[in-house]
């Protein structure tokens, strides 16, 4: 989709001259010895060598995440949670088929959209899903025909419950993202604390926090896959009340 990069044009410089027609040409002295051209090689040598001009300098050297989709409390870039989708998602032709719905963990359900760029899933706080199990509904979501009322709902503003965040691109101030490793969030927060948890979307049976992004966790396979050398595989960013 979410939530990049400008080019710098080239310049082209063009010159033209003139002169009266009435004026004589300039002479040469007789006593002057005739000036040969110089060969195209040695005209080459002959010019001074121009420096490019510097590029400016890219976000990263600046010490800045080099990414749009800023993870931080609360918010993944443009999306924020208990806030509406953004238009960019919504305006979208085929928001219907990104639509998706399922049982996680203890039977809650979760459904919203899943899109690849940015790669990540935005669940919503209702719709006609959440709202058949709310009324007690133990069924296998019917996604065909739940995807029109979806859509409906999330463009008359239902409000975002959870962003999580499936591959790279995404990340967090300090530069941590999916496919970030234990000992880079180690370096980055010093406070950080790692806890195995049961199994919600499948692998991702250990989860790391920080006081210093809170309400986001970075998600790993196992603590022991973590302590290995195993990247993260999602993040999720939600909220405080659930």
């Amino acid at each position: 989709m979410s939530r990049w990069i400008g080019m710098l044009g080239a310049l082209s410089i063009a010159a033209c001259g003139g002169g009266s027609s009435q004026s004589a040409p300039a002479v040469p002295p007789a006593s002057a010895a005739p000036v040969e051209p110089l060969a195209p090689a040695e005209a080459e040598a002959a010019t001074p060598p121009v420096d490019p001009a510097p590029a400016p300098p890219t976000a990263a050297a600046a010490g800045r995440p080099t990414t749009e989709w800023l993870i931080a409390p609360g918010r993944v870039g443009t999306l924020e949670l208990g806030k509406r989708m953004p238009d960019r998602f919504t305006a979208s032709k085929d928001l219907e088929a990104h639509y998706v719905a399922r049982y996680v963990a203890d039977a809650q359900p979760l459904e919203g959209f899943d899109y690849d760029d940015p790669p990540l899933t935005i669940a919503l706080a209702s719709g006609p899903f959440t709202d058949y199990v709310a009324r007690g509904g133990t069924d296998e979501p019917q996604l065909r025909k739940l995807r029109g009322k979806a859509s409906k709902a999330a463009r008359r503003g239902a409000l975002v419950k959870r962003i999580l965040v499936r591959g790279p691109g995404p990340a967090t101030e300090a530069g941590i993202g999916v496919g970030s490793k234990l000992d880079a969030l180690r370096a980055a927060y010093p406070d950080l604390r790692v806890d195995p948890l049961p199994p919600t979307l499948g692998n991702d049976e250990c989860v790391a926090s920080t006081r210093t992004v809170p309400q986001v966790s970075f998600v790993f396979a196992s603590c022991k896959q973590a302590e290995g050398g195993a990247p993260v595989n999602r993040i999720d960013v939600w909220m405080d009340e659930e």
